[in-house]
């Protein structure tokens, strides 16, 4: 019998795109903590808020996509 080896699963697109989203939630994060503590101007606050509330969103929404209800009562 000839010894067949499959090859290693490829990332998917949807992990891609998570894990891509985490970076953007971790960097505007921190972007949005540095500038509290270096006393920038409120818009500096609002671009890294209104980039952190978008990317938790789109996490949650792809957390609630995956999560499978049962059928019937």
């Amino acid at each position: 019998m000839p010894n067949v080896v499959s090859p290693p699963p490829q990332p998917s697109r949807r992990s891609a795109f998570r894990s891509v989203l985490w970076a953007i939630l971790g960097v505007s994060t921190a972007l949005n903590l540095a500038a509290s503590f270096g006393g920038s101007h409120t818009s500096a606050h609002l671009c890294c808020g209104i980039v952190t509330a978008l990317s938790a969103g789109l996490l949650a929404a792809h957390a609630l996509r995956a999560v499978r209800l049962p059928d019937g009562p």
